[in-house]
């Protein structure tokens, strides 16, 4: 019986459905905190001290220390998916942060060095992705289905928050004329990771990984607690509990398969070839080259002094949250994923044709 429509609607008003604001302010900060590194390492740049004090890197050095942390990234795609599936959504947000502090530690000791800050900007790349391997996971698997869309699309859309933090934090920073100008904003990157760690665990597990693991009875608990007014006999609670076994008895069903499921049949082969380009694609479409480089560009035009610098790019993370916020995270239930990807890519695509042109 599916009761999703009816009941999930009543369901999501309810006075104890706690968790989407839980979500909200707890396990986004994985989005937050990694392009708040991805903001900070945008602004290099824009920190001449930090530059003289490793050597003033320029050209394809410049680029390995820019690059490092995506490189530190990569490497934990081998590990995310299994510590997510083995040890559970929270302990795998839990290890990336501890990575990340111990990466951010190592970039700021008074006795650092260039190889020790590329080191400290490998392990914030690593640990950021081992987070955010589970982090959307337990948003998605935890959110009451009303309320998903908005979750796991506020996710992406708080890239801005931590792109913002780190822009101010760079301008405030950047009138010293010591190494406090870049000490500051790398020591900054260890605020949001403490603070999830402190909170994370005030938090449930994903309901979906506690059934893969036979604690049924726990993961209908929280169903229960955040998906109805605490009813065990809540239909609604019910059909998801149901949902989540056949889901799971499927997967180990065909558990013998690993990696080979993906190119399997034709329909999988399709979806990852589709994540593939999309991920592609979407780094390699011109907004890296105007972010990273944004220190050349408005050199290039006459803005040369950096306070001016930062002011500009400051401004430009603000204003673009605020489109991200309203044109997806507002929209994305009443115009739907695709029709919202496609406007979004037309755009895209007339805005570089314009500057390009």
């Amino acid at each position: 019986m599916d009761t999703s429509k009816d009941v999930g609607k009543e369901d999501a008003s309810a006075e104890h459905v706690e968790l989407p604001s839980q979500c909200t302010s707890s396990f986004q900060i994985p989005e937050v905190t990694w392009w708040k590194h991805t903001g900070l390492r945008k602004l290099y740049a824009l920190m001449p001290i930090l530059l003289l004090d490793f050597g003033n890197p320029t050209g394809s050095s410049l680029g390995f220390l820019t690059a490092i942390q995506n490189i530190g990234g990569i490497c934990a795609l081998l590990f995310s998916s299994y510590i997510a599936d083995l040890l559970g959504r929270r302990v795998g947000v839990v290890i990336g942060n501890v990575v990340i502090l111990v990466g951010t530690v190592i970039q700021v000791v008074p006795s650092v060095n260039r190889g020790m800050f590329i080191a400290g900007r490998f392990l914030v790349g690593f640990g950021s992705n081992i987070a955010q391997g589970s982090a959307p996971l337990l948003i998605t698997e935890l959110a009451h289905p009303q309320h998903r869309g908005t979750l796991t699309t506020m996710y992406n859309t708080l890239w801005y928050c931590g792109s913002i933090i780190a822009a101010w934090t760079v301008f405030g920073s950047i009138k010293y004329t010591s190494d406090a100008s870049w000490r500051i904003p790398v020591a900054m990157q260890a605020a949001l990771p403490t603070i999830q760690l402190l909170g994370i665990w005030l938090l449930p597990d994903s309901p979906r990984w506690l059934c893969a693991k036979g604690k049924d009875k726990e993961a209908f608990d929280v169903l229960v607690k955040y998906h109805s007014s605490r009813d065990h006999n809540d239909q609604f609670c019910q059909w998801q509990f149901q949902e989540i076994k056949n889901t799971v008895m499927l997967e180990r069903a065909t558990s013998g398969d690993g990696w080979t499921l993906l190119v399997k049949t034709p329909g999988n082969r399709k979806r990852l070839l589709l994540i593939a380009l999309v991920s592609f694609f979407s780094q390699c479409s011109g907004n890296g080259l105007v972010s990273y480089y944004i220190h050349s560009i408005l050199t290039s035009v006459g803005i040369e002094s950096s306070r001016d610098q930062a002011i500009i790019n400051g401004g430009l993370q603000i204003w673009s949250f605020l489109v991200a916020i309203g044109f997806s995270a507002f929209l994305v239930d009443v115009l739907g994923r695709r029709k919202l990807f496609m406007i979004a890519g037309v755009g895209m695509l007339i805005t570089f044709s314009i500057w390009t042109g």
